[in-house]
C-alpha cells in the first residue's frame, strides 16, 4: 500500500509499504542507543530488482577545504552501513524489526545487487562528483566486501533523470 506522504530534509516521499523499511521508524531501533540509520531502505523494482539505501539530506559540505566534512563522512557511512546491519541481524534472527517488510525480509534480499545513496535536496549536481568521490574512498571497504554494490551521491534532478525516485512505489519531490 502506498503510504505518505512524508517529510524529510527538504523532500516530500511516498512509498510503498510493502517494499520500504524505514529504520528510524522502528521501535526495537530507537530503542537501541547509539544505532544511526539511513533514512529508508528500500526494494526497487527497475531493470533489475535491487535493494536501494537512502540517506536524504538538504545540503551537504562542499569538498574544498570544510573541516566538518570528515565527521559528515563518518556520519554518513555509520548510517548507511548499520542499515544494512541492521537488516542482515533481522534476517538471520539476531534482531526482530517488525517494521521490515515481508518482501524485504529474507536472504534472497541480500542477493540482491545494493545501492546506497546519498540524496541531496538543496545541493548543486556538480558539487556532487567530488562528494562521491571522497563517501566511497571511506566506504570502500564495504563496496569491495560485498561485491554487488555501488554508491551514489545524487541531487533530486539526477536521481530522477536516473529513474529513481519517480516511480508508483516510490516517489521523491522538492518541498
Amino acid at each position: 500500500m502506498i503510504v505518505g506522504p512524508f517529510t524529510e530534509s527538504g523532500l516530500t516521499f511516498t512509498y510503498d509499504d510493502t517494499r520500504t523499511f524505514r529504520p528510524d521508524e522502528d521501535a526495537l531501533v530507537r530503542s537501541l542507543s547509539h544505532i544511526k540509520a539511513a533514512d529508508f531502505v528500500s526494494l526497487h523494482n527497475g531493470e533489475a530488482e535491487m535493494l536501494f539505501v537512502v540517506e536524504m539530506k538538504s545540503s551537504a559540505p562542499i569538498i574544498t577545504n570544510d573541516t566538518d566534512l570528515p565527521d559528515f563522512l563518518q556520519n554518513l557511512h555509520e548510517k548507511l552501513i548499520n542499515s544494512i546491519l541492521l537488516l542482515v541481524a533481522d534476517i538471520h534472527g539476531r534482531q526482530k524489526l517488525a517494521s521490515i517488510p515481508t518482501l524485504v525480509r529474507g536472504v534472497a534480499t541480500l542477493r540482491k545487487k545494493v545501492r546506497f545513496v546519498l540524496l541531496l535536496s538543496k545541493f548543486k549536481a556538480e558539487w556532487c562528483p567530488p562528494l562521491q568521490d571522497e563517501l566511497r574512498k571511506k566506504m570502500n571497504h564495504v563496496l569491495k566486501s560485498y561485491a554487488h554494490a555501488e554508491l551514489f551521491v545524487v541531487s533530486l534532478a539526477l536521481a530522477h533523470q536516473a529513474g529513481w525516485f519517480n516511480t508508483k512505489t516510490l516517489n521523491i519531490t522538492a518541498q
